[in-house]
């Protein structure tokens, strides 16, 4: 009630009695001030009662505020965030890749810290063809994704307790999945139903495509909340990322140290580099400083369409934040002058100063310094560490072409296709490259070459004491040198009916048994002439590949040239077409019009 209200109850009280007292009032006078009297009443009664409501409401907003404190500081103990913000945390991997199981390691800790405030969603990646899996670990890989795939359908808060119970053991996954299975809380029952049937082949198609979609091929790739994430593969980098994707931080981000390295120190203006002080610990801080100014001369070709240095030389401006840039090309004459000065033998060529050595990443970062060699009187970035296969002196370029048989001007352009046996990725540039040559057959030459290591993995891998080597293995040696065989005696068309056979039916484990029933499918094939080139020869193919890839600066699989020029295009049928079309120094011929049908689901990687 308010005090004018109470007022004006006071005043006619005290008037009617006085009325009274006096006797002069008549009854009907009396009457009308006793019902004015009452209405006061029930008007002041229903703002009584209004107040009182409003005095229970605020109550409740008191008691709800204190309840959300409460539960907020119960939260922050508890390290979970309130908010209903998720950040949604993407891996991309092959589940038997060391880096991607070094990746897995480094997350999951960080995962946990935030509770279900974090959605992980796991890919694989690999491929897909007909019903069949391949990936880059082979069989026992795509066995182990597909087990990672069922968990995270259909037991997705089983998946973290299963990968750090697996993930120690993964090289022995086929033997330990189950007893993993069964610590984490997974129905093996179930899960073996989902792997064993139409279900886990769907789910693992799915992820393999989804990879694929995202244009992925390295294990692992990230992205947190659709955004690439570059950090270190640690605890801490994987928190401190995770952190940075919230618009409100939860609990678990409050005591992130300011940087746990150099890397976190990302606020530098131009010509500075971060420096973390104390890294990972509560004072940890970062300091900003001029680096050390370098030179580098880019020495390359204009006429190279594969030779493009822009990538790289924004990866070393990052490097070197004090970096002055000059461009020569490799045909004038102060291009050849430092062609002999700095012995340069490929495409584009980085030449740097000596100052280099004094800037903060050379003296930080051992790697790096790996990556240079001394010449002349700087440095230069090795050929090997670039990834420059092109020859810069018109010299090289043609011992190159004498080397591989490429004859300009002869009007029958070339296509030398480097590949594994059973590197995947080089499976599917040989399925690719096969319809080309149905389309033009002998108007265009195609050579199958071979990567080839040394000392590479052991006697498991390699032969000769580890001069011959392959990177999956002995059975995909003896395979490569099968299919050397198979081109040299019975020529492409054979040898591509040969290695798509192998390719589907057989693998890098059990190729060395499974080759014959191939050779045998396939009229006009000797398997014994086979064996004996096998036998006889293999040293001597494997040395002619092993300098060609040497000489073409070849380490990947599939690495392919046309007309001598390395390719970078899709794997696709109709763009191998292309290339080699395009190549024709008059008429092209019929089959350059036929339309090639694209393959699903190509993938850019190598082994």
């Amino acid at each position: 009630m308010d005090v004018n209200s109470s007022q004006a109850v006071l005043k006619d009280s005290r008037r009617l009695i006085i009325l009274k007292k006096s006797k002069k009032m008549s009854k009907k006078r009396v009457k009308a001030l006793r019902r004015k009297k009452q209405a006061i009443r029930k008007r002041n009664t229903l703002i009584l009662h209004i107040v009182i409501l409003a005095l229970v409401a605020i109550a409740a907003l008191y008691i709800s505020s204190n309840y959300r404190l409460v539960a907020k500081e119960k939260n922050d103990k508890d390290n979970t965030p309130v908010s209903t913000e998720k950040v949604e945390f993407e891996m991309y991997v092959m589940s038997q890749c060391p880096y991607g199981v070094q990746a897995e390691n480094g997350a999951i800790p960080a995962l946990k810290k935030f509770g279900n405030a974090v959605d992980l969603k796991l890919y694989f990646i690999g491929q897909e063809s007909g019903g069949q899996f391949s990936s880059l670990h082979g069989q026992p890989e795509v066995e182990e994704d597909m087990r990672q795939a069922c968990i995270y359908e259909k037991f997705n808060d089983k998946l973290i307790p299963y990968l750090e119970c697996i993930n120690p053991k993964i090289a022995n996954a086929g033997s330990e999945w189950q007893a993993c299975a069964e610590q984490a809380g997974v129905d093996v029952d179930a899960l073996k139903s989902c792997t064993g049937g139409e279900e886990g082949k769907n789910l693992l198609a799915a992820s393999f495509q989804a990879s694929t979609s995202k244009g992925v091929s390295g294990s692992p790739t990230i992205y947190v909340n659709m955004k690439p994430y570059s950090g270190a593969r640690d605890e801490l980098s994987f928190t401190r990322g995770i952190c940075d994707a919230f618009s409100e931080k939860p609990a678990a981000c409050n005591e992130i140290p300011e940087c746990a390295s150099d890397a976190d120190c990302t606020d530098a203006e131009e010509g500075e580099i971060g420096k973390c002080l104390n890294p990972g610990e509560d004072n940890a801080e970062c300091e900003y400083v001029d680096d050390a100014r370098v030179e580098l001369t880019v020495v390359n070709l204009a006429s190279c369409k594969s030779c493009d240095a822009s990538g790289l030389l924004d990866v070393l401006s990052n490097l070197f934040p004090n970096m002055d840039v000059k461009e020569v090309e490799a045909d004038s004459e102060e291009g050849k002058a430092l062609i002999n000065k700095f012995g340069l033998v490929y495409a584009p060529s980085f030449i740097f100063s000596r100052g280099v050595t004094e800037t903060n990443t050379w003296k930080t970062n051992e790697r790096i310094q790996s990556a240079f060699e001394e010449a002349g009187d700087g440095y230069k970035l090795a050929d090997r560490a670039t990834g420059a296969d092109y020859p810069i002196s018109e010299e090289a370029r043609q011992r190159m072409y004498d080397a591989i048989g490429v004859v300009k001007g002869d009007n029958k352009p070339q296509i030398d296709f480097f590949v594994m046996s059973y590197c995947p990725y080089g499976n599917q540039a040989e399925e690719a490259i096969e319809p080309v040559y149905q389309a033009l057959g002998d108007s265009a030459q195609f050579n199958p070459r071979y990567v080839i290591y040394e000392n590479y993995g052991g006697e498991d891998y390699c032969i000769e004491d580890g001069k011959y080597c392959s990177m999956h293995g002995i059975q995909e040696l003896n395979q490569d040198v099968r299919e050397l065989c198979v081109n040299k005696y019975y020529g492409i068309g054979k040898y591509f009916e040969f290695v798509l056979l192998a390719n589907k039916e057989c693998d890098y484990n059990n190729v060395d048994t499974c080759w014959e029933a191939q050779a045998e499918k396939i009229d006009g094939i000797d398997k014994e002439r086979i064996k004996e080139c096998q036998s006889s020869e293999a040293v001597e193919l494997l040395e002619k590949e092993m300098e060609l890839d040497q000489l073409l600066g070849v380490s990947g699989s599939p690495t392919v040239f046309i007309e001598g020029e390395a390719y970078s295009g899709s794997r696709q049928p109709a763009d191998f077409q292309k290339a080699l079309c395009d190549a024709f120094d008059s008429d092209k011929p019929d089959g350059c019009s036929v339309a090639l049908e694209s393959t699903e689901d190509v993938a850019s990687g190598q082994c």
